[in-house]
């Protein structure tokens, strides 16, 4: 089983790889400043007559988008024209014009050039091998988005049942210990023992005032100084003197 998923996952990269080097090179070319899938169109109307949009799309395996891109090129140099069809207003149909078949006799020989460019070095076993692959790898496409957007659901769900019950046992493990380390990390009491206090600075314009034994600062009192001179950012649970910063000693 090992086996064959190496084999299928070095026959996918193979794969892609040629289908993005096609697509690379297949990019490059502009026929008279026509992309090679226009000529392509221009052969299939010069050879079957006017068609529809919607079954050129089909038939090139084009998206509506891309051939309505492409008619736009042919049009607007005058190789093709478009018109609708009175029976169904909604349907556009893409015919070739004599421009258009004066440039295809010009170029006649670019379909049979990329035929054998692609496929020469075969022998006709190897021919009728590859037709059959590629048959049933289409066929094998059928539903293939479908199918992974199931097994991506799958797993995510699983994922989730899963974080749901590993929260659950910690909490039911360790209820208390769980509490304590969620307040130590967000600082809500400072759970250090024995914290030995020093006698607290006095601002020298209030060195006279009276002074207070020193109290804890809780974590919504941390914030600057409030004595004029004391401007320092003390952190949640320093030990203060009526609003002036000391040190803490452990």
């Amino acid at each position: 089983m090992e086996d064959n998923c190496r084999q299928y996952e070095e026959l996918d990269w193979l794969f892609r790889r040629m289908v993005r080097k096609f697509v690379k090179e297949r990019d490059k070319i502009a026929v008279e400043g026509i992309p090679l899938p226009a000529m392509l169109i221009l052969h299939k109307i010069n050879r079957d007559g006017e068609q529809k949009l919607g079954d050129l799309a089909e038939q090139l395996d084009f998206s509506p988008g891309a051939i309505t891109m492409l008619c736009d090129k042919l049009e607007k140099k005058g190789y093709a024209v478009r018109r609708r069809l009175p029976e169904d207003r909604r349907a556009v149909a893409l015919g070739i014009t004599q421009e258009g078949r004066r440039l295809l006799a010009r170029q006649h020989g670019l379909s049979r050039e990329s035929n054998q460019l692609l496929f020469f070095k075969f022998t006709q076993q190897e021919l009728a091998v590859l037709k059959k692959a590629f048959i049933r790898i289409t066929d094998n496409l059928a539903g293939y988005a479908d199918a992974i957007l199931r097994t991506a659901k799958a797993n995510e769900a699983r994922r989730e049942e899963g974080a749901v019950d590993t929260a659950a046992a910690q909490a039911d493990k360790k209820p208390v210990s769980a509490l304590l380390n969620l307040c130590k990390e967000r600082s809500i009491w400072d759970t250090r023992p024995s914290i030995r206090r020093e006698r607290p600075s006095i601002c020298r314009r209030k060195r006279g005032a009276a002074t207070r034994s020193p109290r804890r600062v809780s974590p919504r009192e941390g914030r600057s100084g409030r004595c004029g001179c004391h401007v320092s950012v003390w952190k949640p649970g320093d030990d203060v003197h009526a609003g002036k910063r000391v040190r803490r000693v452990l």
